[in-house]
């Protein structure tokens, strides 16, 4: 019956091109945000020194351009990472490669915002000293946790610059990590699918979804001895993000999913 509907709907979205598509849309909705709080949140600093004169107006700037730097760089690599997901291929999982990207711009977006925001606010405690506006110096992150900032001046500038470029490195060691652990499991799980098929002489390739005939496709048994693992050759693509592998190379340079 044509008002029947959900067998399609269903079927369209057990396939990994709705989410791939649906989640760079949000990332793409994230970066706009992120662009738009970081100018209202220059804004916000150069309206707290800009009548103050002097070295606390000279921060303040070098505050507000660092963060438009690192406002470019959050949302650039957002971009970056939200064409990757679109042409991430199809495969038997539908949300992990995606999740696996995901956790690795998760890392990226947080070492760019530590960074820059180390580094700007570094240059405000060192202009400015103990002259920083109270209002401004609550809204700073860290500010009231990090040894010397209070003091002002050199010490504090290099503690708080130091202080969050540590944080932007772990945080982008936790990302990759969390990443190529996510990726680990995948390669594991197939590797004890080819087991199983080589074992048992049939194919574990996973269901499809039924079709109008309400069946979901039989197991097939190979049509041969089972394919080992062999090193990528010239012009070889990664099977899981389709970036193009490094003859030899056991791992993708992208991903980091193993393909030999």
């Amino acid at each position: 019956m044509p008002f029947l509907f959900m067998h399609t709907v269903l079927r369209y979205i057990s396939h990994g091109r709705f989410f791939r598509i649906l989640f760079a849309v949000f990332l793409r909705i994230v970066a706009a945000l992120c662009l738009i709080g970081a100018l209202a949140a220059g804004a916000g600093i150069l309206g707290a020194v800009g009548n103050m004169g002097g070295a606390v107006t000279l921060g303040g700037v070098a505050f507000f351009i660092c963060l438009l730097f690192g406002a470019y760089m959050v949302v650039h690599t957002i971009l970056i990472r939200a064409t990757e997901i679109t042409l991430l291929p199809d495969s038997d999982f539908v949300v992990l490669p995606i999740i696996g990207l995901f956790l690795r711009l998760l890392g990226e977006v947080m070492a760019c915002a530590y960074t820059t925001l180390g580094v700007g606010g570094g240059l405000l405690f060192l202009f400015a000293g103990t002259s920083v506006p109270s209002s401004l110096r609550t809204n700073i992150p860290l500010a009231g946790s990090i040894p010397f900032v209070e003091a002002g001046g050199f010490l504090a500038g290099l503690s708080y610059c130091l202080v969050n470029m540590l944080l932007g490195f772990l945080a982008l060691t936790i990302g990759y990590l969390l990443s190529e652990g996510l990726i680990l499991g995948v390669d594991i799980a197939a590797n004890l699918r080819l087991m199983r098929q080589a074992v048992t002489g049939v194919s574990a390739a996973p269901a499809a979804y039924p079709g109008a005939g309400g069946a979901y496709s039989a197991p097939q048994p190979p049509m041969g001895p089972v394919a080992q693992p062999t090193p990528p050759l010239q012009g070889a693509q990664c099977y899981q993000c389709g970036n193009r592998l490094v003859p030899g190379s056991a791992f993708c340079d992208r991903c980091g999913v193993r393909v030999s």
